[in-house]
C-alpha cells in the first residue's frame, strides 16, 4: 500500500472462499510493518474472524420402521445431509407412547459421534402376550 500525501486511509479486500463445509470457526492476522525507517505502524494487526455459516442435518433415514415382536432389535439407519470437517455428537434416546419399557423394548439413551452409514439399534422384547 502506498500512502500519498493526500491519502489518508486504504481498504483492504479479502476474498473469503464459501466452502460448504462444517467446520470450526477459522481466524487470520494481517499484519502491517512499513518500508520506510521513520514510520511507526500501530495498531499492527488486525484479526479476522470467518464465522462458519454452513449447516449439517443429521436424521433418521426412515422416520417410521416397523418390526416383529420376535425380531431382536430394530435397527435404524442416521444419513447426514452437508459435509463434515469435524465430528458431530447426537443423541438418542427412547420414548414410550404405547410400547412400555422393560416388557416391550429396552430403553435406550446413547451419545453418539456421527460416521457414515451409522446405524443404531433398539433392542425389542417378546412378550408372549
Amino acid at each position: 500500500l502506498v500512502f500519498g500525501p493526500s491519502t489518508s486511509q486504504h481498504t483492504v479486500s479479502i476474498t473469503i472462499t464459501d466452502d460448504h463445509v462444517l467446520e470450526f470457526d477459522e481466524t487470520l492476522i494481517l499484519r502491517l510493518s512499513s518500508a520506510s525507517s521513520s514510520v511507526t505502524v500501530d495498531p499492527s494487526e488486525a484479526t479476522i474472524t470467518i464465522i462458519d455459516n454452513d449447516r449439517v442435518a443429521v436424521g433418521f433415514a426412515s422416520e417410521l420402521v416397523s418390526v416383529s415382536e420376535n425380531g431382536g432389535n430394530a435397527e435404524l439407519k442416521l444419513v447426514l445431509t452437508g459435509s463434515l470437517e469435524r465430528d458431530v455428537i447426537i443423541t438418542l434416546t427412547t420414548t414410550p407412547i404405547t410400547a412400555t419399557t422393560p416388557s416391550d423394548y429396552i430403553a435406550t439413551s446413547l451419545e453418539l459421534t456421527f460416521t457414515p452409514g451409522l446405524t443404531v439399534s433398539v433392542p425389542i422384547i417378546d412378550d408372549i402376550i
